[in-house]
């Protein structure tokens, strides 16, 4: 799904739209033939299997590698489950395929002369005759995928990362375990960067004479090149993706994550599909002769549209079939909480079922299942939610209790407010009612005034007589106040 809609846009334009553009010399050779095949056949593209059928008779050649990657990821899917069904069966079936897959590579370029250099003097009977027999047979490109699934499951076991894989090697050929330590570890390392980049430069090296004028064609050569420089070339990936995986090439790393690849990347399957187009239209309109030098190699021109429709097709629907499976996953997992729903449903049904209460005993619940809202307004409040921390969240809730408890207060200290002032009015209407019975406050001031005998300043020995006794007002108690009483 995340390939095949930007590669229908490009075969249909190869079918409908390419011839129409232009014309030039090789108009005819290059685009129409092209348009041709595709409107014949561009139904095998979406099928992944137009690599059956030869460079001749496919549409949009250079998108064999898409066909070859759709059988290979599903012939390598059936390994993986053999493998984990077995373990012990990866340690002969992968060998065994790097082995016949070589062997049928040799065999095949060395009965049919096929080369996989194009080297000075090449026809293009020949090239296609190789493109049709070994390089799009998924069997014969199947050694990096094998190489890539044996890597897989090296990285797969956790507890021996920390270790180099030389040194998982040697110790298997001791029947002591071997203890290394950090220095002979750095060795190590240092020597399989030493075979890697010896491999490269081996497959390198051997096809390098082959753009001389005095290049002649050895068919042993090229048999022996077809079977090894692939299993080479594989080897040397896949120990500079263990050594970054692991960490131990900090710079690699650094590399292949800076901006510009990172761009490139994204670019990478739109330019994969683009370029063919602006390279046969720019080749069949030619219309004059150029001197040849370093700077034609360079067309600014070509660059600008290749990166340009590039960029299109990527923006239009490349990215969006990429967020295409965000789509299901959501669906899916609405489902499923819709399955939990139900089976909550379900069980407490049961259990009022299995339960000893009549249905009369209790007062029948009725469940409001709310209305499930739009995916939009469930996706923006999970967003949020997510957006919210947990400390946000506690304060919030201990916040609320804290005005919960001073609303409690305020409405203590209204009540009490309320209670004093009624309880100041009652006593000012007591003070009333014991002023009405004892006649007045005029009245009984002004008949104390007649009964009150002053208080001598100075008492002397004759005054005890005049006292009759002490009262104490605290019923007997000394600790009250104190008054006289006079018999006179």
């Amino acid at each position: 799904m995340r390939l095949t809609p930007a590669l229908l846009a490009v075969v249909l334009f190869y079918a409908f739209i390419w011839d129409q553009l232009s014309t030039g010399p090789m108009w005819g050779t290059l685009v129409t033939k092209n348009a041709e095949v595709c409107q014949e056949g561009w139904w095998w593209n979406l099928l992944y299997v137009q690599n059956w059928f030869g460079f001749e008779d496919m549409c949009a050649p250079q998108t064999h590698q898409l066909a070859l990657d759709m059988q290979l990821t599903i012939v390598g899917g059936m390994i993986v489950w053999a493998m984990q069904v077995k373990p012990g069966l990866s340690k002969l079936l992968l060998p065994t395929i790097l082995g016949l897959s070589a062997y049928s590579r040799y065999s095949t370029v060395a009965e049919h002369r096929l080369t996989l250099l194009a080297y000075h003097g090449v026809s293009v009977s020949q090239l296609y005759r190789t493109a049709r027999l070994s390089y799009t047979s998924a069997y014969h490109r199947c050694t990096p995928y094998i190489i890539g699934l044996g890597l897989g499951l090296v990285l797969q076991k956790r507890s021996q990362l920390n270790k180099p894989l030389l040194s998982r090697i040697l110790s298997k050929l001791y029947s002591s375990p071997l203890k290394f330590s950090g220095r002979r570890e750095q060795i190590l390392l240092t020597l399989g960067w030493v075979a890697s980049i010896a491999l490269w430069g081996l497959v390198l090296w051997a096809g390098m004479d082959s753009g001389h004028i005095q290049y002649r064609y050895n068919v042993t050569f090229a048999a022996q090149y077809a079977a090894l420089a692939p299993i080479a070339a594989a080897v040397a990936i896949a120990w500079a993706i263990y050594a970054i995986h692991n960490g131990h090439s900090e710079f690699l790393n650094n590399f292949l994550c800076c901006r510009p690849l990172v761009l490139i990347s994204r670019l990478s399957y739109a330019l994969y599909l683009c370029q063919f187009i602006v390279f046969l239209t720019t080749a069949a309109t030619v219309r004059t002769t150029s001197e040849f030098s370093l700077m034609s190699l360079i067309d600014l021109q070509e660059m600008s549209l290749i990166i340009l429709s590039s960029t299109i097709l990527t923006l239009t629907l490349i990215i969006p079939m990429q967020s295409l499976h965000k789509v299901f996953t959501f669906s899916s997992s609405s489902d499923k909480e819709e399955e939990k729903t139900e089976t909550v449903e379900k069980s407490t049904v049961e259990n009022h079922k299995d339960s000893d209460i009549t249905p009369n005993d209790i007062e029948e619940e009725e469940i409001e299942i709310p209305q499930v809202k739009s995916r939009q307004v469930l996706v923006a409040h999970r967003e949020t939610l997510e957006e919210i921390p947990e400390v946000e969240i506690e304060y919030e809730s201990q916040r609320e209790k804290i005005e919960g408890l001073e609303e409690i207060l305020e409405e203590e200290e209204e009540d009490g407010e309320d209670e004093d002032v009624r309880g100041n009015h009652l006593d000012e209407e007591d003070m009333e009612v014991i002023e009405e019975e004892q006649g007045g406050e005029d009245d009984f001031w002004g008949g104390r005034d007649e009964d009150y005998v002053p208080r001598r300043a100075y008492p002397e020995d004759n005054d005890d007589g005049d006292i009759d006794e002490w009262e104490w007002t605290a019923n007997g108690s000394r600790n009250g106040a104190q008054h006289y009483r006079y018999t006179r």
